[in-house]
């Protein structure tokens, strides 16, 4: 039988995440926080998953606890409540260095499911490397196991930049319709040319993601000329002065 999992604040990634599970297959017992109430009542009409009367009583009655409140309301729930002894807590809050559980009898791995975890896609960065959670967490799409706490912090940078890139699907997806094209067409040739250009990345494993670039873009062609423009007006360098400030800002966490 597959451990109990607890999940301690009912949000948004509390939600995603449970809809990765089931859409994935796993049926263990999942037990939630009856924090945010309407949340819990539909992940519990929806997925099949049980509302526990307080924080502490989801903690007692599971065997891993998967930790997806706010920053903010952390210390409540550390101060509130008490783990049990090697307890695996997965903590998926961004920002929150292990050091903050320190002192507390439980095994730690953190970790970062992104939204489109509910299809199954995308990465989960864990950390440390835990046998456990990749296997808990293997239908949410791919596990990456890092060895310590700076990579992760990293892989929180490139968590938000998969929120960024759907901004940039929809500017070009919306210049296709004001050029009268169907939206439901638009849509579709954007969102293909964007997982194309993630399964060509994926597959030549053995070039860079620059080299294959350079491999499609070659000289004279339409592609070249489209990526020379967005060079030419720095529309690249934007992007890693974003990654550099939110690594700053997670550094400034850490310090407090």
């Amino acid at each position: 039988m597959s451990p109990t999992l607890g999940i301690i604040g009912a949000g948004h990634l509390a939600s995603y995440t449970v809809a990765g599970l089931r859409n994935g297959g796993d049926n263990r017992r999942i037990l939630v926080s009856p924090r945010n109430r309407e949340v819990a009542a539909r992940l519990g009409r929806d997925y099949d998953c049980e509302i526990m009367a307080t924080n502490q009583s989801v903690i007692d009655t599971a065997d891993w606890i998967l930790l997806a409140v706010r920053p903010e309301f952390l210390d409540s729930v550390l101060t509130e409540c008490c783990f049990r002894d090697d307890q695996l807590v997965i903590s998926c809050i961004a920002g929150v260095a292990a050091g903050r559980f320190a002192g507390l009898p439980i095994r730690l791995v953190r970790a970062m499911p992104l939204s489109c975890a509910e299809f199954g896609a995308g990465a989960v960065a864990i950390h440390p490397p835990s046998a456990e959670v990749e296997g808990l967490f293997g239908c949410l799409g791919s596990v990456i196991p890092l060895d310590n706490e700076e990579q992760f912090e990293l892989a929180t940078v490139a968590a938000c930049y998969n929120g960024w890139l759907l901004d940039l699907f929809a500017t070009v997806s919306e210049w296709l319709e004001q050029q009268g094209m169907a939206p439901d067409k638009a849509r579709a040739l954007t969102l293909s040319a964007s997982s194309g250009a993630a399964a060509l990345g994926t597959g030549r494993i053995e070039q860079s993601l620059r080299e294959l670039s350079e491999g499609i873009a070659t000289p004279n062609t339409l592609t070249r000329l489209g990526l020379d423009h967005l060079n030419d007006r720095g529309a690249f360098q934007p992007w890693a002065e974003a990654c550099k400030l939110l690594s700053q800002q997670l550094d400034t966490r850490d310090r407090d």
